[in-house]
């Protein structure tokens, strides 16, 4: 295609066109295609297009490389008349392949009147520029250097004509210049939310230190900031980094602080205050009739009660929800209503299925459209509905609840404190670490000198998770706890091997001890009274009665002792029945020698109904392990041994079975 191309006609063209073309000489300079001779212009391949009149930006020949443009493409553009120059192809919307990618984006920068304030340096290499490339501008006001993709800077044209800054300095001034909100509001906001504010970080990296710095200072909603609770001892537990916007619009707290008084709870009541005079209003309230439970809001006057109920109420599919949640409720509501109480049930999962990032006004609002005609229905000689506008409704509820959690949050989380010291105190516990809630965990000193961590709501629930000598379900850990344990499973402590204190002041639940049974056929030295109230060791085959197993114990001045009488009431007929039984068992089992001899072929089920008609109690399992542990194969092979052999090896089985004897997990 080359050879087709006239010079002539290129040089006619390229004057038409006002364009600039060059090739490269032998020497690695370029010369101008009407200084190259006819011979030597049939030997290129590609030439270059160096300026062009119209895109004066594009093309530079320090970059020749820019417009490099091949014999075969000009001769086909000169036959359909098309423009050399790929921008000017562009504007006449011709349809070929426009190269020249990195000539095209520079004139797009340098012809881009929004770049005004911005220096363009000229040295950008045009052959190697894409969209993707990275280019310096130097902001002519401030002097600072913003690195941007072409792409970047491209497509941010119509917005930088609109007064959007490039230039993050000049950017952070311009907002700065009408931001809406100050240190001081920002300050505010996390008070009436009793929140610590720590720092802020503006989106340009600089930090705001609210101790130090000017309350007038101008902050960004976007801007982050680091806040923990008012509370000092929930300041080690909680800390959180959030947006200036979310702490504005007071949808974010301390969630210890949460766990004393929930969020809707707090709605709840700031609405039926609207109703009610505060002062009838009793949160948390005791009955004689729930025995540990209480009633989230009472009204005594009106016995009127109020549940509010999260997710884990109702909804099944809650990873909090549980049978023993159902359950509790469908007691307490039986145990109300027999005292002629009011219950009312608030559902609260609509506002609990609001986004993280709503405030705390959208959040009321959903509360008082969910809770007001459950009210209504409920009680609707309190609650009126018909004289309340809803927008000074939500207005009032929205006041009160800021105000609850100024004031009702930490009166409650004291109460809640005070309760849990004064019940530590009257048991004898010394508290060591700072109460924070009664779901987390406190270290406490057990009275007798055991230092742990437990929860406050497991130590007021009576559970005995405070004391090393109480077990879990609050029965004292004693002497007496441990013989009734054991005797109900059938065993009598042997104090002779036992390292158990005989008083009632110094065990443990946890102290090991030694069992046996009255027959003294299985014990153990492993016993505890944990281990027995969990049912680590087996009914004794020979337990008939619990109580005389007591007997056989009495009181004394140094501890617990024996009952000699009891004790050869009750032990010494039981030793005498077990040596019974395990004569008659032997005597089967040697029976059963003598039958397997004589009847070599005859199965495990004849050998059974042969032996219990003579009175003898054995089972198939018990033959098999005889058979195979002597050897005697009776399908199999005939005994060629005398009956001697196999009863020797019979009396030394018994042996090693009765030494291995103990008592099963």
């Amino acid at each position: 295609m080359a050879a087709s191309l006239k010079l002539t006609e290129l040089i006619a063209d390229a004057a038409k066109q006002q364009v600039k073309i060059v090739a490269a000489s032998p020497d690695g300079n370029f010369i101008p295609i009407d200084e190259c001779s006819e011979k030597y212009f049939k030997t290129i391949k590609n030439v270059f297009l160096v300026a062009c009149e119209k895109h004066k930006f594009a093309y530079s020949i320090d970059d020749p490389e820019a417009g490099k443009i091949s014999t075969a493409t000009l001769s086909r553009r000169i036959e359909k008349s098309q423009c050399f120059c790929a921008l000017c192809a562009q504007e006449e919307g011709d349809k070929i392949a426009l190269g020249h990618c990195g000539a095209r984006v520079y004139d797009a920068l340098k012809n881009n009147k929004a770049l005004i304030k911005y220096d363009i340096p000229d040295t950008l290499p045009r052959s190697e520029l894409k969209r993707d490339s990275f280019v310096i501008l130097k902001c002519l006001q401030c002097g600072g250097n913003n690195k941007k993709t072409v792409k970047d800077i491209l497509e941010s044209s119509r917005r930088l004509s609109h007064g959007y800054e490039l230039c993050k300095k000049c950017a952070q001034k311009a907002s700065d210049s009408h931001l809406k909100y100050t240190l001081a509001d920002v300050r505010s906001a996390a008070d009436s939310n009793r929140i610590v504010l720590l720092s802020i970080r503006t989106p340009s990296g600089k930090t705001i230190e609210p101790e130090v710095d000017d309350p007038a200072t101008k902050v960004s909603i976007n801007s982050e900031c680091k806040i923990t609770c008012s509370q000092k001892a929930h300041q080690t537990r909680w800390r959180k980094t959030t947006r200036v916007a979310v702490l504005l619009s007071r949808a974010t707290g301390c969630k210890i602080c949460a766990a004393v008084v929930t969020q809707n709870e707090m709605f709840a009541y700031a609405l039926i205050n609207q109703f009610i005079p505060e002062r009838e209003i009793e949160l948390f309230a005791s009955l004689s009739c729930l025995g540990r439970q209480h009633i989230d809001l009472y009204i005594k006057d009106k016995r009127l009660a109020i549940e509010v109920d999260g997710s884990q109420h109702k909804n099944k599919a809650s990873p909090r929800f549980s049978k023993a949640n159902e359950e509790r409720d469908a007691r307490k509501n039986k145990l109300v209503r027999e005292q002629n109480i009011r219950l009312i049930r608030l559902d609260c999962s609509g506002v609990e299925n609001l986004s993280s990032a709503a405030s705390s006004r959208e959040r009321a609002s959903v509360a008082i459209s969910h809770f007001l005609p459950v009210l209504a229905n409920g009680a609707p000689d309190i609650f009126d509905t018909k004289s309340s506008c809803a927008i000074t409704l939500l207005d009032k509820v929205h006041d009160s609840y800021l105000k609850l959690v100024k004031e009702l949050i930490p009166r409650i989380y004291e109460e809640k404190k005070q309760r849990f010291h004064d019940y530590c105190r009257r048991v004898g516990i010394k508290v060591l670490g700072e109460y924070l809630a009664d779901h987390l965990e406190v270290k406490v000193w057990c009275p007798h000198e055991q230092e742990r961590m437990r929860r406050p709501m497991d130590i007021m629930a009576g559970m005995g998770k405070h004391c090393c000598r109480v077990s879990a379900k609050g029965t004292k850990a004693s002497v007496i706890r441990a013989i009734e344990l054991a005797a109900e499973r059938g065993y009598l402590i042997d104090f002779s091997r036992s390292k158990m204190e005989l008083n009632d002041e110094r065990i443990r639940a946890t102290t090991e001890f030694s069992i046996t049974c009255k027959c003294g056929q299985k014990s153990s030295n492993a016993a505890s009274i944990n281990a027995l109230k969990n049912g680590r060791f087996g009914l004794c085959a020979c337990f008939e009665d619990k109580q005389e197993l007591i007997d056989c114990y009495e009181k004394q001045e140094d501890g617990w002792k024996y009952n000699s009488k009891m004790i050869r009431q009750v032990v010494e007929p039981a030793i005498l029945r077990r040596k019974k039984l395990e004569k008659m068992v032997r005597d089967g089992e040697f029976r059963l020698l003598e039958y397997t001899l004589e009847h070599p072929k005859m199965n495990r089920k004849k050998m059974v109904r042969m032996l219990n008609n003579e009175g003898y109690k054995i089972t198939e399992h018990r033959i098999r392990t005889i058979w195979q542990k002597l050897n005697m194969r009776a399908r199999e092979t005939i005994p060629r041994q005398p009956l001697s052999h196999y009863a020797a090896r019979l009396k030394h089985l018994h042996a090693s079975e009765s030494n291995k004897r103990s008592v099963t997990s």
